[in-house]
Order: C-alpha cells, then structure tokens, then sequence
C-alpha cells in the first residue's frame, strides 16, 4: 500500500502536503508498506478447529501446527486447492507469504490397520461352555489362529474360513467384532481402528421328549412332551405326580434312551443335555393288589 514520498534526507511528505520549492532539484522516492493477509484452515472432511493467522507480505510466517483430526486418517499435510491428495505445505512449515489470502486444505492418508483373528476362551454362546483359546488341537498339534491382515482403512479383505477344531455340541457361525457377526469367505470392510474378530460357536439344538405318558392313569402330562436344549444346559425334568396302571404298577422315574440308567422321580432331577437327542421313557415297579374284602358269607360262621 503507497504511504506517501521520502526525499534524499529522509523526510517524508504525505500525500496532498504542501511543500516550499528550495532553489534545487529534490528527488521523492514512493513509499510502500506490505499489506497484511489471512491464512485460513480448512479441514478437508476431519474435526476440530483452528484460528486463522495474520502475516504481511513477504514476511516470514510460520503454520500454526495442526489440530484437526479424522477418524481412520493421519495427516499428511496442507494443499492449497481442495480435494488435492498432495500437500504444497508439511505440517508447521514456514514459508514467505504471498500477495493475497490464502486457504490451506487439509491432505488425510488412510491408516494401516491390523485385523486380527482369535479362538476364545468362552464360547460365543452365552452358555458358559468354555473353550480356551489356541489350545484346541487337531491331529495332535495345536491349531494356529489366522493370519493377522493389514489393510488401509476403508478397504476390503475377504475374512477367513475358520481353521480350528468344531466343539462338540456346536457350528462355526463366523466372525465377530462383538456387535456383528461375519461369515467366512465375504468382504469386510476395514474399519478406523485396529480391531481382532471371535470365532462364533453357535450351540447345535438338540431334543428331549416324554416318552409312555399315555401307559399310566391319569395319563401324565408335562408343559411340554418335547423340550430343546444344547450341550452342557442343565433342565428340570418334570416330575408327575405318582399315577397308576391298571395292572398295580407305579411310576418310579425316567429311563434314558431305553438304557439302564434310570432318573428316580424327585423334587429336583437334573438333566444335562449332551450331544445327542434324548428319548425318556416312564419305567415303573409293581406293587402288591389290595386284599379281597370278606364276603358276609365267610365273615358269618355256624
């Protein structure tokens, strides 16, 4: 910006002053002052904020440090165009300013992120099975997790098929971050941060069912003839009350599978599903008949 004129001597004159003519030349240099201009922060899709700075013309200015952040991103530097993928400026450079105001735009790379993969110690099942990690072993040896994956945040992987021995009493349901389930063999999109995804072991259903309700009187009949369960759940059987049949039997308790073991009737009979359906059949002890009552013929002597 002009300021005004400065003579040989170094006495300046304003624009517009009125000045004596002397009985010499007088030679008036222009004055200048650099303007002053504004940098700006933009952070290109990130968070935070940061105060704009002043700097004149020419001088030497300093950026302030970065302060924007963005999830899954690390910053590379500023650009001064927006949507550029290079920086013009690093991080707190210093340069000379230029003629003008000036936006600096934020350049975000994407991180590298680790995707690791786990067998846990507790199955995913909520049932308090428990499976400890990595020691599962298969011919002998024990089996390994996958391999750790690296990929940029944003990207896809295709997420393995599980390598480690099936519990008995279970399927392999997938991967899971805790919130999600993945199946094996599908993209995953890599996510901002370092992240290690659980095998999913989902219990198998298996059956229980009443067997030979109908052999007794009153008939018995428990809230459900067919009860589902998984391995390792522990049930209450049903515990009748004490019918007869009609040939002086009475029930004693439940036969598993048509085996010898026999659950004795009982307020609290516990059952442990294993891994296989289960049949319960009613087994039951004879008792002796009542006696005769004496007819008055026999009751009456002569």
């Amino acid at each position: 910006t002009f300021t005004g004129w400065k003579d040989s001597s170094g006495t300046a004159y304003t624009v517009g002053s009125t000045q004596t003519m002397g009985p010499s030349s007088v030679t008036l240099t222009a004055q200048w002052s650099a303007n002053t201009y504004t940098i700006s922060f933009d952070p290109s899709g990130g968070s935070g904020s940061m105060a704009a700075q002043s700097a004149a013309m020419d001088s030497s200015v300093t950026l302030s440090a970065n302060a924007f952040t963005k999830a899954g991103y690390y910053f590379s530097g500023w650009a001064t165009t927006p949507g550029a993928t290079t920086y013009s400026y690093a991080n707190a450079a210093t340069f000379t300013m230029g003629a003008g105001n000036l936006t600096l735009y934020a350049v975000w790379s994407a991180n590298t992120i680790n995707v690791s993969f786990d067998n846990p110690a507790s199955v995913y099942a909520g049932n308090g099975s428990v499976y400890a990690a990595n020691t599962l072993t298969q011919n002998g040896n024990t089996v390994p997790d996958p391999s750790l994956q690296s990929a940029v945040y944003g990207s896809t992987i295709t997420l393995p098929a599980s390598p480690y021995v099936v519990p008995a009493g279970y399927t392999f349901g997938g991967w899971t971050d805790g919130t999600t389930v993945y199946q094996p063999s599908t993209s995953y999109t890599v996510p901002s941060g370092n992240v290690t995804l659980h095998a999913v072991w989902i219990p198998i259903a298996y059956t229980l069912t009443y067997n030979g309700l109908t052999n007794f009187t009153p008939t018995i009949v428990p809230p459900s003839t067919v009860v589902t369960g998984h391995i390792g759940q522990t049930i209450t059987l049903y515990n009748p009350p004490s019918p007869e049949t009609a040939n002086y039997e009475t029930m004693v308790g439940w036969q598993i599978n048509g085996g010898g073991q026999i659950i004795g009737l009982g307020s609290n009979m516990q059952f442990t599903f294993g891994s296989t359906t289960t049949t319960l059949s009613t087994t039951a002890t004879a008792f002796a008949p009542p006696s005769s009552p004496p007819n008055s013929s026999t009751q009456l002597a002569r």
